[in-house]
């Protein structure tokens, strides 16, 4: 996302992974990961105060049984 006009369509966030995909207007995407749980925090609140909550997406959880 380098053009400047282009805009934060949705985001889709990864809980297990602690990342964000980013997904732009002109269909780029970015991937955000976090190197640990405050700094998920962090951008999670800057999600949720600037994003209306239909641009917000949760990826599923991912569960395994080792």
């Amino acid at each position: 996302m380098e053009d400047p006009n282009e805009f934060v369509d949705r985001v889709i966030i990864d809980l297990c992974s602690k990342t964000f995909l980013l997904l732009g207007s002109e269909s780029d995407e970015k991937l955000i990961t976090c190197d640990n749980t405050d700094e998920f925090l962090g951008v999670l609140k800057v999600c949720k105060e600037y994003l209306p909550t239909d641009q917000i997406e949760y990826a599923d959880l991912s569960l395994s049984n080792q």
